[in-house]
């Protein structure tokens, strides 16, 4: 079934005009659209810095605020609303060069009634629907190569620890002899060499695994911590917490908490504890270091989705 693109849609209408303002409102209600409306120029920009709008049909010549100042102020905060002037003035028409560099969509000429009306918004909320799908994909694009970049840091940090456990299992294998002493404790090291072997692998490669446990994921945090950590000379210690099964936004879980960890540890030692509990169902992952208000965390929230991160007494916590 086709997605209906214009039901819900939120529009906002700025005009200081009230006749304008009802019958704009009560058109586009009339097509299962969501009008806010603004006779003052001052509060519609006030409420768009709080709330998001697929459209705004905004009024040029206001007494408090001409269209163009108002686009000005709200371009500084909001790129992604599709703004379409309006004015009842056909001698007045907003020059071409203005709409083109303020990053404004369209003109509507009120005069034409309420089917011009009715197909300007629609065009332009296919506009906005098209260009959040853009974004949308353009986040996954980044998040992606982010988490790419995440894993690759990981790779190069972790030979050393891989060449390591190899090089114990050439050493003992070829002086393994059955007839000695040392068999047992040397088959026993080879056997702890290959399952150290064994983890790491499942460790980097906790993408392709199935279901995680919380367990599973404390384990898989130190194992691509553990370089990390050692050079920095910090501490990671997971809080007990209940053992529970993850949701299929592991990968996310994974990358946030490594995200989280080397921010806190950048130029700088840390020691850092985290708790992962289960709320509803979201993972609350809660993390507590020093000097959090000085550290930059844009890029976990791209890992979560831009979902909210509350920051206060030393604890950083994101659920997911």
């Amino acid at each position: 079934m086709e997605e209906n693109i214009y039901k819900n849609a939120k529009i906002v209408v700025v005009d200081d005009v009230e006749e304008v303002l009802n019958s704009t409102k009560n058109c586009l209600e009339f097509e299962d659209m969501q009008v806010e409306c603004f006779s003052n120029p001052i509060e519609g920009l006030e409420y768009l810095k709080n709330n998001k709008a697929d459209v705004l049909l905004l009024d040029f010549f206001m007494p408090q605020m001409n269209g163009d100042e108002f686009v000005e102020k709200l371009r500084q905060f909001n790129e992604e609303t599709i703004v379409i002037l309006q004015t009842g003035y056909s001698d007045k028409i907003p020059p071409l060069e203005m709409i083109d560099k303020m990053n404004i969509q369209g003109y509507l000429d009120k005069l034409k009634g309420e089917d011009e009306l009715i197909l300007m918004t629609k065009a332009a909320i296919k506009t906005a629907h098209l260009n959040k799908k853009i974004i949308e994909k353009d986040k996954e694009i980044y998040k992606l190569k982010f988490k790419d970049s995440i894993k690759g840091g990981l790779i190069s940090k972790l030979v050393n620890e891989a060449k390591d456990q190899l090089m114990q299992l050439a050493v003992m294998n070829s002086s393994i002899k059955s007839d000695t002493n040392d068999y047992g404790a040397e088959t026993r090291g080879i056997d702890n060499a290959i399952e150290r072997m064994g983890k790491l692998y499942t460790a980097l490669n906790f993408e392709s695994e199935g279901t995680l446990n919380t367990n599973d994921l404390k384990e898989i945090i130190q194992i691509l911590l553990k370089p990390t950590l050692l050079i920095s000379g910090s501490t990671l210690m997971f809080e007990e917490s209940e053992n529970f099964l993850l949701g299929d936004n592991v990968s996310d879980i994974v990358y946030s908490i490594i995200e989280t960890v080397e921010v806190l540890i950048q130029n700088s030692k840390n020691d850092i504890k985290i708790k992962v509990e289960k709320d509803g169902d979201k993972t609350k992952i809660i993390t507590e270091a020093q000097n959090l208000d000085d550290k930059d965390f844009s890029n976990l929230k791209l890992l979560i989705n831009d979902s909210p991160i509350e920051i206060s007494n030393n604890t950083i916590t994101v659920e997911l």
